[in-house]
This record gives C-alpha cells, structure tokens and sequence, in this order.
C-alpha cells in the first residue's frame, strides 16, 4: 500500500516534475493557497488551502493530515515550515521532512545566520544591519530584507544615491535589512540531503548559469571544496533534516550568504542527475546506518522555460 504524502507549494517551480517522480511509488496529496493550480494539474490531487500567513493555516493542515492518514509531510514555503513542526509535534505517526525548529528559526533571520557561520569559522562574509552599518561604505554592497523569502527585495547597491533610494521605494526599515559585502565569484546552489537523525545522504552543487529570482540555468559541478564546506554545516548545526546552501567561490574561498532550510527550486537538477532528495528523505527516514551517496551525473545541465496552460471558467 502507497504512502500518502503531503506537499505544499504545489504551483512552484518544482512541479510537475516531482509529481511524475513520485506518483508512481506514493499516493500524492498537494497543495497550494492560489486555486488556478487546481486547472494546472487537472489530472493531480491538488486541494486548495488558506495562504501561510492566514490565522485558520495551522488548523486547516492539521485537519487534513488528520482526515487523510499522511504518512510524510513536506514543506516547501518558508513561512509554513515552522508551522510544520508545531504540527508534527501533536502527530505521533506523522514523518516531517524538514529540518529542527533551531535550524530553521537560524536559516530564517539571515542577519543571524551571517554572524553564526562567522563565529563557527565556517564562511565570513561581512554583513552589517544598515541602522547600524559603517560610516562609509565601499561600494557596490548588497542589501537584503533580514527575515525575507527568496530574493525578495534584494539588490545591489552601487552608490549612496541609490542606497538611499532604497529605502524610499523599498517598503522595509533599515532595523529590518543588511547589509552585505558584494562578492565577486562563480556562485553555487548546493542540495544538502539529511535524514531525521542528522546522518548525510548526499551533496550535490550547481553552478549557476542565470538567475532571475530563482535559478534559470544551472549545471551540476563536483566541487570538495564545497562538499567539504556542507559537511561542517551538517556537524556543528545540525540540521537534522535537508537543506539548500547558497554560495559564491571568490578566489578559492567558500562564502555562503544564504541557507534556505528545505528543498531548493534546483532539486529537480539533483533528482535528474540521479540524487532524488524527496524520495532518499523519506525512504531513509529514522535510518541509522547511511552511507553518503558521491555519484551522480556532473556537467548536467538545467534551463527552464515556460509553458502555456489553458482552461475554461464556469459561470
């Protein structure tokens, strides 16, 4: 008998492609707060739920994995993965496939993060809260909303003129955004796959090729330099649970400015190059003995491109 699992955020870039990866082996339950996915994927069992932000959210998935037996729950919004866990945490027989609540509330406020990874030795980038950043800047810098999802309100700064215009036009405070410096380098998306008990299952880095918000273009790169990197993440944060790094490569120096703590949109890269981080997650869920998986396609390339969708509305 199929295990049913629960997906969310069913309208991002990540489907259909996960959907023909896994229909075939669990029973798939999805969802997403926009309804028009529902006529994208006619075919799918996709149920339509309160946006993450609505106060009913909680109690509308809690219901659901109630009413449905879910075996797996997986989140893939930022926002919702927290939720999550209280969830999990009232659900014996329920499996979540994400990381702890410390990883996750870390991951989510990137100013702490920055200042973490810095006190760990693991990557230094510098990184100020623009209240209370340097007199004087060197420019180009890089500023980001602390607590935002994705590259939401993320920009490059080439002068003062257009610092300041930032936050005129930009709807955040400056208690709420930092400031990075710019670096110049080949930049990465790496997919950590970690089961519930901490223990590594894969490593698999991407360079990036184009990025419009997210990844465009990709191409799979072995990279130990990285790897290595990933793994000290794994042993002194302990994610207990999969994770998304990423990073730029300036002059032989790993510096990470951002770790998302789910899957990454480039997922459907690693599982094409024969590393299916959902699948591995639940499969060897609770399991203890792992040993890390080094072989997968390199030189893979990803580009997206947009599809065309159609249906009739009822009066």
């Amino acid at each position: 008998m199929k295990k049913i699992v629960l997906i969310s955020g069913v309208g991002g870039s990540l489907f259909p492609y996960f959907i023909e990866k896994l229909e075939k082996k669990y029973r798939l339950v999805l969802i997403d707060s926009n309804d028009v996915v529902k006529h994208t994927y006619p075919n799918s069992n996709i149920i339509v739920v309160p946006s993450v932000k609505d106060p009913q959210y909680r109690t509308v998935i809690d219901k659901l994995i109630r009413n449905l037996h879910v075996d797996y729950y997986i989140p893939l919004i930022d926002e919702e993965i927290l939720q999550a866990i209280e969830i999990a945490k009232t659900q014996r027989n329920l499996k979540l496939i994400a990381p702890n609540q410390s990883f996750v509330q870390l991951c989510l406020d990137k100013f702490r993060l920055m200042k973490k990874l810095t006190q760990l030795q693991i990557s230094q980038v510098l990184t100020w809260r623009a209240d209370r950043g340097p007199a004087r800047l060197s420019f180009p810098v890089f500023l980001k909303p602390i607590t935002s999802r994705g590259s939401r309100g993320a920009r490059r700064i080439d002068n003062m003129e257009q610092l300041q215009a930032y936050f005129l036009f930009e709807s955040y405070s400056k208690y709420d955004v930092m400031i990075q410096e710019y670096l110049e380098g080949e930049e990465y998306t790496v997919s950590v796959a970690v089961n519930n008990l901490n223990h590594l299952i894969a490593i698999v880095p991407k360079q990036v090729i184009l990025k419009k918000g997210i990844t465009l273009h990709a191409v799979t790169r072995k990279n130990e330099i990285i790897s290595a990197i990933c793994r000290v993440i794994v042993d002194k944060l302990k994610p207990y649970g999969p994770f998304n790094v990423q990073l730029k490569v300036c002059k032989d120096q790993v510096k990470i400015f951002e770790v998302n703590p789910r899957f990454s949109t480039t997922s459907v890269l690693t599982c094409e190059a024969g590393v299916n981080e959902f699948d591995l997650c639940m499969k060897l869920y609770g399991k203890t003995s792992i040993k890390e998986i080094d072989s997968y396609q390199e030189g893979l390339f990803l580009y997206r491109r947009w599809e065309n969708c159609f249906y009739e509305l009822k009066p």
